[in-house]
């Protein structure tokens, strides 16, 4: 009977270990870094629909952590076509992408007239995900996805917070199981921009896997 407890244990109680860090790589510190330097000789792929952006600081920003970005600023869809444009000067596929989707009337959940919108703010996140996910497990290796949403203060902010909380939530246990890590922020519009970019840098980190899915709030 013993024999029999013992072989019910090992079949119904095995121990389960999970590493919670996939980079294992030790960096070299950089002074001043949002990612303690795990960012260092990476191309870093940001995505927007910010008219506003300012490259020049985001140059700066990605500058002081050793690694290259390029962006894309699009109002509507991302083909795989766009990425790989994208990185054609570079030297190394994409390996981390920032994703930074602003609030606006144009894309907003309803039209003017009251019909659905097509093109609203959260289909665009899907349709961009989509995009960077398949692009990402196609090339392999370890990557991460950080989507931020800026909102505003219309009824709508809340309903894209909790869906992007619910996509990112769903899409980081599917991916995962790719080496892919995928989290997210929400801001108020208050927030700097580059609060954001420095909060997105550190979840693009070896340090921010810990957050896989999860979705920061940043209030101003």
């Amino acid at each position: 009977m013993g024999r029999i407890k013992k072989y019910i244990r090992k079949l119904f109680y095995k121990k389960i270990t999970i590493k919670p860090i996939i980079d294992l790589v030790q960096y070299a510190p950089i002074e001043g870094s949002y990612a303690g330097g795990s960012l260092a000789e990476s191309n870093v792929l940001l995505v927007s629909n910010l008219k506003d952006l300012n490259m020049t600081d985001i140059e700066e920003c990605f500058r002081k952590e050793n690694a290259v970005v390029a962006a894309i600023r699009t109002d509507g869809g991302l083909a795989a076509d766009d990425i790989t444009e994208a990185g054609e000067p570079l030297l190394g596929p994409f390996t981390h992408i920032i994703n930074i989707v602003r609030q606006t009337g144009g894309n907003a959940v309803l039209t003017e007239n009251g019909g659905y919108n097509e093109d609203d703010a959260m289909c665009m996140i899907y349709q961009w995900l989509q995009a960077e996910a398949d692009l990402l497990v196609k090339q392999g290796g370890y990557s991460t996805i950080c989507t931020v949403y800026i909102k505003d203060h219309s009824a709508d902010a809340c309903i894209y917070a909790n869906s992007m909380d619910l996509c990112i939530t769903g899409l980081a246990r599917v991916l995962a199981g790719h080496r892919i890590i995928c989290n997210g922020i929400v801001a108020s519009s208050e927030v700097p921009l580059m609060r954001v970019m420095q909060t997105a840098v550190f979840l693009s980190s070896k340090y921010g896997q810990v957050m896989a899915g999860e979705v920061l709030n940043l209030k101003g």
